[in-house]
């Protein structure tokens, strides 16, 4: 079975908290990290989308300063893996740009 990164964390950190004998910490752990996973998601989606506002812009002043803006989002993000995803998306949508 194909788990996500999120999934294997996920399953690691309460399969660890069951283990040491605290599975109700296990489950607000769970939680936390369901949170810090959709909000780093969430900023993702936004950073993608003024990165492709910024391109059908084309190259002016403001689309330059909107694509810094979802540059600098991306680059926030906590999670590796969807920062690295973020950060591709901006530089596609860069590249689109011309």
């Amino acid at each position: 079975m194909n788990m996500s990164k999120k999934d294997e964390a996920l399953m690691n950190m309460a399969e660890a908290m069951i283990r040491s004998g605290q599975p109700d910490r296990a489950e607000k752990a769970v939680r936390s990290i369901e949170d810090a996973f959709a909000r780093d998601h969430g900023l993702m989606c936004i950073s993608s989308d003024i990165a492709l506002v910024a391109a059908r812009m084309g190259n002016g002043r403001e689309a330059r300063r909107l694509m810094k803006t979802a540059q600098r989002i991306a680059q926030s993000i906590d999670t590796s893996f969807v920062r690295d995803e973020a950060l591709a998306n901006v530089e596609a949508a860069r590249i689109a740009a011309g």
